[in-house]
């Protein structure tokens, strides 16, 4: 977890309710986005167009070319798509975490098994928008001049919809969620751990890892 997701959770208190919990989670992931969104995309354009030589130069000639917007140029999208799954997975955690820990103690087995299956809920509820997401990042290479010019993120439904049916958008089902799962259970019950450890509270430790 980064420090938006941590300072989100942390100012949660340990009353939080669902829907505390789930506006957490989108301002985190709001906040993560802005301030990584650029890299990400600088990334994307140095892989899409091999001319680049460095992060650097291809920063620097895309502002030149294009303004400090072509950095953000689709973020409105990416963060359409993100905050659901931030918002499922903090309120997952939580009642999961909750509910295998009801005393909140530091306990690694009850932190690992929360946080994979807050993975697997949000991944699970939120796959047609990754399908989507994915539809869009990659239709710059596409040859198909439908994908190719798909316009956003209705579009990018519309021709999955038309070609492959309601079973196009949980294409990758099992790989989304065999991949969120251990990614989320990691992250929690590193947060947790370095949670404890920091506060050096070893009067409420469970046991140690």
């Amino acid at each position: 977890m980064d420090s938006d997701y941590e300072y989100e959770y942390e100012s949660l208190g340990a009353n939080s309710t669902m829907v505390q919990n789930a506006i957490a989670g989108a301002l985190a992931g709001i906040g993560e986005h802005c301030i990584m969104y650029p890299i990400d995309s600088i990334k994307r354009m140095q892989l899409r167009d091999s001319t680049y030589r460095s992060v650097r130069e291809c920063a620097r000639k895309v502002y030149a070319a294009e303004g400090f917007k072509a950095f953000y140029i689709s973020l409105p999208t990416t963060l359409y798509m993100s905050i659901p799954f931030q918002s499922i997975q903090f309120t997952t955690y939580e009642f999961f975490r909750s509910f295998l820990n009801p005393g909140g103690a530091y306990d690694p087995k009850s932190h690992v098994v929360a946080g994979a299956l807050a993975g697997m809920v949000a991944s699970s509820v939120t796959i047609p928008l990754d399908v989507i997401k994915t539809l869009l990042q990659t239709r710059g290479s596409s040859t198909d001049p439908r994908i190719r010019n798909a316009s956003g993120f209705w579009d990018a439904a519309k021709i999955i919809g038309e070609r492959y049916g309601y079973q196009g958008f949980f294409r990758g089902f099992k790989p989304r969620i065999l991949t969120h799962m251990p990614s989320t259970a990691v992250s929690w019950t590193v947060y947790e751990y370095f949670k404890w450890f920091l506060s050096n509270d070893d009067g409420k430790m469970v046991h140690r890892v």
